[in-house]
């Protein structure tokens, strides 16, 4: 056993990369395996197929809407290309990455599909050669730019009294043009807010949505209200998240007995610009990952929430988020404060949307990091406010609403906490030093 330790270990620090693919790779496995263990190959099929054709703006829960054995293959197979795509393109495996691809199979078991995703990685892939920079460059933004999939499709819905060529290229042509602009936009609006939001191909892809959804509406278009649900399936779906994310807790610490020194330093950074793996390596960021994914999905038992599509997929997106900004103590600040306005605002924390919210309020954990509880807190209540209300923009077809809401949030207050003297947290917190590569277990 020790030898295979030895080996394992060995492998890891020579080949970081191809290790953490793997590991994303067991993850797309994992997703598929679950889904045909839950449905029969048949339903799957058809399933699947209601998957492609179906509109899917927000809500749309694949599991309500064509069952879990379809939906976990589509997060699955959408898992799996973003993996091989790094793969193919040489991208680093950095936090930002995990955190992308992550995000991707988490949302696609509620609005992207292995169809309504390639015109948006097009569209980035051309900027970067329009730009004479590498794809892989920008690949985590072709992941996050998946969020406007729902758009796609939804052109798609416009023309289908047209040819199916018709059809087709339309939804082509503003899946591209949306890939296209993504990456100026985002880069104008992490200026905006500072870093202070990790959604920020959220609220980039939010600004483009509305721009798009605008011009629809102009046209005499409404688009498509949906809202699928599903309840039925909270307890095999926590046993599923609960399965994985003690599995990435164990592998950290198998890997590196000392791991938990990482975890110490990944509870003392702020957040903002945190690359988890480039700074520590993966096993402590696997860790964190787990810890998150576990704290999430207790904190949705707890409360009766349901975990279906929507509520499962979010929780793996802030695993996610575990290797880029997102630890147990940065997090908990701003769920406080959604947790505190349930009990003086109209809505419950068992509504849907506020299910949502409280997942992805975590967007904003870099201010909580740097400013402390209250300002978290407070953060975490403004949000849990504004996120209900700007879905209206662009009809729930950014499915990265939290990321809108969550951008629009930081950029409100990150100019004014300054002004106010709010106090920081010191800057220890905030820069976490790298672990000494001599303290790496053997």
């Amino acid at each position: 056993m020790s030898k295979l330790n030895d080996r394992v270990h060995s492998y890891m620090k020579q080949n970081r990369e191809q290790f953490t693919a793997r590991v994303v790779l067991l993850f797309g496995l994992s997703l598929i395996l679950f889904g045909f263990c839950m449905d029969t190959p048949e339903n799957i099929y058809h399933g699947f197929i209601t998957i492609m054709v179906s509109p899917c703006g927000l809500i749309t829960d694949y599991i309500a809407l064509a069952g879990i054995g379809a939906a976990f293959l589509n997060a699955g197979l959408v898992t799996i290309t973003a993996m091989l795509m790094a793969t193919y393109f040489k991208a680093p495996y950095t936090g930002m990455l995990i955190a992308s691809i992550f995000m991707s199979g988490g949302f696609a078991l509620f609005g992207k599909n292995i169809l309504n995703i390639w015109p948006i990685y097009l569209g980035v892939f051309l900027y970067s050669r329009y730009k004479g920079e590498p794809f892989g460059k920008h690949l985590h933004l072709a992941f996050f730019g998946t969020a406007l999939g729902p758009l796609v499709s939804e052109v798609a819905m416009i023309f289908s009294d047209y040819h199916p060529i018709i059809r087709i290229l339309a939804a082509a042509v503003v899946g591209i043009a949306c890939g296209f602009i993504l990456p100026p936009v985002s880069t104008h609006t992490y200026k905006f807010h500072k870093g202070y939001n990790l959604f920020n191909a959220g609220f980039a892809t939010g600004l483009i949505a509305t721009v798009f959804v605008s011009i629809m509406r102009s046209f005499g278009y409404t688009p498509i209200k949906m809202f699928y649900w599903s309840t039925e399936y909270t307890n095999l779906l926590a046993a599923y998240l609960i399965a994985l994310f003690v599995i990435l807790i164990v592998v950290g610490f198998w890997l590196d007995r000392c791991a938990i020194k990482d975890l110490k330093y990944i509870t003392r950074h702020s957040g903002q610009g945190a690359d988890y793996i480039g700074t520590l390596g993966f096993p402590g960021t696997m860790i964190n990952m787990g810890l998150i994914g576990l704290f999430f999905t207790f904190y949705l038992l707890a409360i009766g929430g349901a975990i279906n599509g929507p509520t499962a997929g979010c929780i793996l997106s802030i695993a996610g988020f575990g290797a880029a900004g997102v630890n147990l103590r940065n997090t908990l600040f701003i769920v406080l404060g959604v947790i505190f306005g349930s009990f003086v605002k109209v809505w419950n924390l068992t509504d849907p949307a506020v299910q949502l919210s409280v997942l992805l309020c975590t967007g904003l954990a870099p201010l909580a990091g740097k400013y402390g509880l209250f300002y978290g807190m407070l953060s975490g209540f403004i949000h849990s406010s504004v996120v209900l209300n700007v879905g209206t923009l662009y009809s729930s077809l950014n499915l990265y609403n939290n990321g809108f809401s969550t951008g629009l949030v930081a950029a409100f207050l990150a100019p004014l906490l300054p002004e106010l003297k709010a106090p920081q947290i010191d800057q220890t917190y905030i820069h976490c030093p790298i672990r000494p590569k001599g303290e790496e277990s053997k």
